[in-house]
C-alpha cells in the first residue's frame, strides 16, 4: 500500500508461492499476513476458486476487518480457511465512531456468526484508546 493505492500482487503468483511452499517444506497451514489480503471480495473468490482449481490441500489463516459478509466466509471455510483474526479494537460504539472505524457492535455481533460455519475466530482490541472512559471500557469487557 502507498497512499492510497493498493498494488496486489497477483493471485496465480500467490497459488504458485503456496505450492512451492508446499512442496519444498511440507507445510499445510499457512499464515497470510496481510492486513488487506479480504479488502477485495473478488479477489477472496478468486483466491479460493485457484486454491479449488489446483486442487491444493492445506489448511490457513488470516487477517480482517470484521465488517466482512458471512458468504465470503462460507467460501473460504470451502477452500481451507480455518481461522481469521479479526480487529475488533473497542466494544463501544462511542469509541468506536470517535476513532472512524466504521463498524459498530451490530457488526461485533456478526461474529458469532462465524462459529456456526465452522472457522475459528480470533479477536484483538486496544484500551486506551481516543475518549476512552471507565463505562466504555467496561461496555468492551461486557462485549469480549
Amino acid at each position: 500500500m502507498w497512499g492510497n493505492m493498493i498494488r496486489y500482487r497477483s493471485i496465480n503468483c500467490v497459488v504458485k508461492e503456496i505450492k512451492k511452499i508446499q512442496i519444498t517444506y511440507g507445510n499445510t497451514k499457512i499464515f497470510i499476513a496481510d492486513d488487506l489480503f479480504l479488502l477485495d471480495k473478488n479477489r477472496v473468490y478468486e483466491f479460493c476458486t485457484e486454491i479449488e482449481n489446483n486442487k491444493l490441500d492445506f489448511n490457513w489463516a488470516c487477517l480482517s476487518r470484521v465488517d466482512i459478509y458471512l458468504k465470503i466466509i462460507k467460501k473460504k471455510k470451502g477452500c481451507g480457511c480455518k481461522e481469521i483474526s479479526y480487529g475488533c479494537e473497542s466494544g463501544s460504539n462511542k469509541i468506536l465512531n470517535i476513532s472512524n472505524k466504521n463498524i459498530s457492535i451490530e457488526i461485533l455481533l456478526m461474529l458469532l456468526n462465524y462459529k456456526k460455519v465452522g472457522i475459528s475466530c480470533r479477536t484483538s482490541w486496544i484500551i486506551g484508546l481516543p475518549g476512552e472512559t471507565e463505562e466504555t471500557l467496561y461496555e468492551t469487557a461486557k462485549l469480549i
